[in-house]
């Protein structure tokens, strides 16, 4: 008589099925889970890196407190409805620029420096840097005004009530071109947002800041020449 016996059979060999239709299943989530972590991580890289939300405020105050804005500085070409240019004659001194700044984003950015000349200009300019940009709320210029903070490292935060006003010391060229200008109706600034850093470029927009018109510099910089005109000859 034979004789079997119930329970569970094996395969050969005595060993039982290995259960790789699971590990297999973990192993492609897991694959999945990451590439989904990497995609995400390069698009809010990208959205980081290009977070510009910083403009000129529509608000603007003449010289700040402790500042010196400048001798002779005039509107000209005003003729018919043009707006004309703020005229910045030579000067023999250090005097600021005064502009503004308002965060219209969702989230603060920091801002390092901001300038009157471009980054990394490879030709001369009319008026180079003298000193790092000075900062004020409306808070500072109230009542008794008090002196600018340096801007390096603000945080500037979004609204109306977080705009600063921003004194940035420039000087024009020693020696200069006496008929020929640059107009400029661009200020820069330099922000950083998360891990990123970079110059953006904030226009001055027409009415609320006229052009600024300075007299071309001499090219090489601050090099008497024919045609040229120097501070203190």
């Amino acid at each position: 008589m034979a004789v079997t016996q119930s329970g569970t059979s094996v395969a050969g060999g005595g060993h039982p099925p290995k259960r790789t239709r699971r590990f297999r299943s973990i192993w492609l989530w897991t694959t999945i889970a990451a590439l989904f972590v990497a995609v995400a991580a390069i698009v809010l890289g990208s959205l980081a890196r290009a977070y510009q939300p910083l403009s000129m405020w529509g608000n603007l105050i003449g010289c700040l407190s402790g500042m010196h804005c400048g001798d002779g500085v005039r509107t000209v070409n005003t003729f018919g409805a043009q707006t004309g240019e703020l005229y910045i004659p030579p000067q023999h001194r250090t005097f600021a620029v005064s502009v503004s700044l308002i965060n219209s984003g969702p989230f603060a950015v920091t801002i390092e420096a901001v300038s009157m000349r471009p980054p990394h200009s490879g030709s001369p300019w009319a008026l180079t840097p003298a000193g790092p940009a000075l900062y004020w709320t409306t808070r500072m210029t109230t009542g008794n005004p008090d002196r600018g903070l340096p801007i390096a490292g603000l945080a500037l935060k979004p609204g109306d009530r977080r705009a600063i006003y921003i004194a940035v010391p420039v000087q024009t060229p020693r020696c200069y071109i006496p008929r020929a200008w640059q107009v400029l109706d661009d200020f820069y600034v330099k922000e950083r947002f998360g891990p990123f850093t970079k110059w953006v470029r904030i226009p001055m927009p027409q009415p609320l800041m006229p052009p600024l018109l300075v007299h071309a510099p001499a090219d090489p910089p601050n090099q008497p020449g024919s045609g040229v005109v120097c501070l203190g000859q």
